[in-house]
């Protein structure tokens, strides 16, 4: 579970090791905020309004967040993935905003209401979706339509956006909505901030100089 106080722990110790000096250490509010920054960046965040069906709509403080090369599996006859993180609950599963091949970014697979891909895999002349890929949330998985892996070519991967809280609203303690495998990337980009930071010049003192 990656949260920001984790992170921000693992920051300030890697920096604590390459300069002990306190002022050089950068206090922990700064660091907090750097961390958001680096996860806005690496998830391509955009602010994300929408008016419901019921005229309403998703309430202020959230964001699109992008992730790419989300792994596909094959599964009985069909595929699915993982979503990389939990999405904003929204009615018809409109959390998961998107989902694409990754050589393919501006064809949106289609979103089938839950329970009903077994439904469409039973009708003859619907299964196929005219060629198109669709998909069906449960609970952190998405079940697509067709086995993606035994396509040509194969689809092993694709990307998705999925409607998250703004990253500045977690607290410190929530699950942030990142990959595991991006923890040390936002670290080692966090910690570049301040590590390529000049350092205080050593001031002589020339009564010390030796003749």
């Amino acid at each position: 579970m990656t949260t920001r106080y984790k992170l921000q722990e693992q920051i300030r110790r890697r920096l604590a090791m390459g300069d002990p000096s306190s002022s050089f250490m950068p206090a922990p509010e700064e660091v907090m905020e750097a961390i958001n920054q680096v996860i806005n960046a690496n998830l391509k965040t955009q602010f994300y309004t929408e008016t419901l069906a019921g005229g309403e709509t998703v309430p202020e403080g959230h964001v699109l967040a992008y992730y790419e090369n989300v792994t596909v599996t094959a599964w009985n006859g069909i595929s699915k993935s993982v979503l990389p993180a939990f999405p904003v609950k929204l009615p018809r599963n409109m959390g998961v905003y998107s989902i694409t091949k990754t050589n393919d970014p501006f064809t949106n697979f289609i979103p089938v209401p839950m329970g009903q891909i077994g439904f469409v895999q039973a009708q003859r002349g619907m299964s196929d979706l005219l060629g198109q890929v669709g998909y069906e949330v449960r609970g952190k998985e998405v079940w697509y339509n067709k086995n993606l892996t035994t396509q040509s070519p194969a689809v092993t991967q694709v990307n998705m956006q999925l409607v998250v809280m703004d990253i500045s609203r977690y607290n410190d303690y929530e699950p942030l909505p990142v990959q595991a495998d991006m923890e040390d990337l936002i670290i080692e980009q966090v910690v570049a901030k301040w590590m390529g930071q000049p350092k205080k010049p050593k001031v002589n003192d020339p009564s010390t100089d030796r003749v």
